[in-house]
């Protein structure tokens, strides 16, 4: 039950993983920097292009914590995963030692045991 809970984690860590990845957040810096030099050519004075001015700063700003949201919860995903990792190797390792009983050292031969098989 252990080991399927830890699978259940594991495949949803994988799945916020690939949405994380998948943020278009560059591409969105590159349209306001694109909307902006429109604008700012379009600008009739020095108010306007301001305005034009602040409007880019204020969207670089949205796309910047957006980013920084992404990497907070890819942090978050990434102590998930490290504990669902340390879980089922604890679960495999506990089978194993289960199984197979307790590794023990193999028997060391003595000095008359020794020359009695040569």
């Amino acid at each position: 039950m252990l080991f399927g809970s830890a699978v259940l984690v594991v495949a949803s860590v994988l799945a916020q993983l690939s949405a994380l990845f998948s943020s278009p957040s560059s591409s969105e810096a590159s349209t306001v920097m694109l909307n902006f030099t429109v604008q700012e050519a379009g600008s009739d004075n020095v108010y306007q292009q301001q305005v034009s001015a602040l409007w880019a700063i204020k969207d670089l700003l949205k796309v910047t914590a957006d980013q920084n949201a992404a990497i907070i919860q890819f942090q978050s995903v990434m102590s998930t995963m490290t504990l669902a990792t340390l879980i089922i190797v604890g679960f495999v390792l506990w089978i194993t030692l289960t199984v197979h009983g307790e590794a023990k050292p193999p028997k060391k031969k003595t000095a008359s045991k020794a020359a009695a098989s040569e």
